[in-house]
């Protein structure tokens, strides 16, 4: 009789499952800690009357996973299937040896909340009575086993969801930080480029500078036989002088080259330029990025460490 007055105060209180104090100061209880599965036995209402029950709710589960989920549970190692009427799911016999060896009946209806979703199971011995701390028997603590089991399994199953959600949203972040070191690289290899472009420019400037100079020369010195030319014949002066204005029009040509070249240099410091503050506002999304990295990955850890707490 003690020993039964002992399970019955035990009983009495909330099943309290898993309770954990947050890890992380900076860090909200929901996000770093599995929150409490608590069982409470009640009086509650359905299609065959009020009668005494369990109730639970697994946080963070959807309804439609969790219901498709129970009707599987409930069915295994049972001949009959579950049945859904005015939303009430029930099976009969089901089978679990350490609530009843001989099978029972189980009625369950599941309800969606913003907590997660709320189960009120009414389990019925083979002798019809509902199974509670009242009955006098200890297989009410059975029970609600088997329905905590279920709920812990449900809610691992939803808070692995998260986690495979906060993992999803670190890729896409180090995705993103990749494409900002991608950009860094692209802008110094067009620096790079661009300083060999301009070293080899500046050597075909120093060549067409040589060759002004030498045609230059070469018009100075044919301006002498145009004249000595025209001294010998008008005809003469005259050929000498197109020899002239062929070297005259070779140096303008040169000179336009020379033009191109140099433009060709300020476009390309232009470039590099640019390129340079391309690669400070990268470094700058590399370290914001970073920051934004680092917060995931202590999400992550805090999801994964409430799910490691979830028993």
């Amino acid at each position: 009789m003690m020993k039964r007055l002992i399970l019955l105060f035990t009983i009495a209180i909330p099943v309290l499952i898993n309770a954990q104090q947050p890890t992380d100061s900076s860090t909200p209880p929901a996000a770093n800690s599995a929150k409490e599965l608590v069982i409470t036995q009640a009086e509650n209402v359905f299609t065959l009357g009020k009668h005494a029950s369990m109730e639970i709710t697994i946080p963070q589960a959807k309804l439609s996973d969790v219901d498709k989920s129970w009707q599987k549970y409930i069915k295994s190692g049972s001949k009959n299937k579950p049945e859904v009427k005015d939303g009430i799911t029930s099976i009969k016999g089901a089978i679990n040896k350490n609530v009843s060896p001989q099978g029972f009946d189980l009625y369950s209806k599941l309800i969606g909340t913003t907590d997660g979703v709320k189960m009120i199971v009414w389990f019925v011995r083979e002798d019809s009575i509902y199974m509670s701390s009242a009955t006098g028997t200890d297989r009410d603590l059975a029970a609600e086993k088997y329905l905590h089991d279920f709920a812990v399994g449900e809610y691992k199953y939803a808070v692995k969801d998260e986690l495979k959600a906060e993992q999803d949203k670190l890729k896409s972040l180090e995705d993103e930080l990749k494409e900002f070191i991608k950009d860094e690289e692209k802008s110094n290899k067009k620096i790079n480029e661009n300083e060999r472009s301009i070293e080899r420019q500046k050597n075909a400037i120093q060549a067409n500078n040589n060759d002004q100079k030498n045609k230059a020369e070469q018009i100075g010195a044919q301006k002498k036989v145009v004249e000595q030319q025209k001294a010998i014949s008008a005809d003469a002066g005259k050929d000498a002088a197109k020899v002239q204005k062929g070297f005259e029009s070779e140096l303008k040509k040169l000179e336009k080259e020379n033009e191109k070249l140099n433009k060709d240099i300020d476009d390309w410091e232009k470039e590099i330029r640019e390129e340079g503050r391309n690669i400070d506002k990268s470094k700058q999304n590399q370290a914001l990025k970073n920051e934004d990295i680092e917060k995931q990955r202590k999400a992550i850890n805090a999801v994964q460490n409430k799910l490691d707490n979830i028993k």
